[in-house]
């Protein structure tokens, strides 16, 4: 985030502030600290997206590397975001979101007339849902527990680093920023994205395709020699469009 920018954004019409720590595209992690600073001198509640990072920046830290802070450690962080079935391993849909203080509910919720007499409220404009994503949730977590996400967190950035390597080494690629979490981006100063999205199509290898880079997810499932293979197709491809 350009927070600058976001600064001068600021108006009396202004209900919130939203910052993301672990973008979809490179997981980048904005300046969560700062920006709190500018929502509490303003009054302004300030989201965190931690949809992806939510569930990986707290056991990066546990394992030594240097992230910054992004949770309800900074004060003025008032809600919060972190998906269960991205980093987290649940099925899909298991979306999670986190208030601060407990009567923020009471603001996102609405009584049901026809439930409990009026009593019951919902917090959600779902009405009738299965459970099982909850449940789902609840057993992952009670099964794996900090040190089993401290595990697979760190598989997940070794093999993260191994690839940075690997691409480091091949002529006619290059990062597109040095990684923070395990996401990587490509890009190329020699061929056009689109050819080399292209090529490796055709190699049966599903990369996400962004205007200017490619876009590597280094998931739980992923070993090393899925990185190998990968690595001797791209360079394979490079070397196509090269002749």
């Amino acid at each position: 985030m350009n927070v600058t920018e976001m600064k001068r954004s600021i108006t009396r019409d202004t209900v919130a502030i939203v910052a993301v720590a672990g973008t979809t595209a490179l997981g980048v992690v904005d300046p969560i600290e700062e920006i709190s600073e500018i929502a509490e001198e303003n009054h302004i509640p300030l989201h965190v997206d931690a949809a992806f990072g939510g569930f990986v920046l707290p056991f990066l830290s546990e394992l030594g590397y240097k992230m910054p802070p992004f949770d309800f450690k900074v004060k003025g962080v008032t809600s919060m975001t972190a998906d269960p079935h991205k980093m987290g391993f649940c099925p899909i849909p298991s979306g999670g979101i986190l208030f601060r203080k407990q009567n923020y509910m009471k603001y996102n919720s609405v009584k049901v007339p026809y439930l409990a007499g009026g009593i019951a409220t919902q917090g959600t404009i779902v009405g009738t849902r299965s459970g099982a994503s909850a449940c789902a949730i609840w057993a992952l977590m009670k099964h794996l527990g900090r040190k089993g996400f401290r595990e697979i967190v760190k598989n997940c950035m070794n093999l993260t680093d191994y690839l940075v390597k690997g691409i480091g080494r091949l002529d006619g690629v290059e990062l597109t920023i040095p990684p923070t979490l395990n996401i990587i981006g490509i890009k190329s100063k020699k061929y056009t994205i689109r050819s080399i999205w292209t090529k490796l199509r055709e190699r049966k290898w599903a990369l996400g395709g962004l205007k200017d880079s490619l876009r590597i997810v280094v998931l739980p499932h992923i070993q090393r020699e899925h990185v190998d293979a990968f690595l001797r197709d791209l360079e394979s491809v490079l070397h196509e469009l090269h002749e």
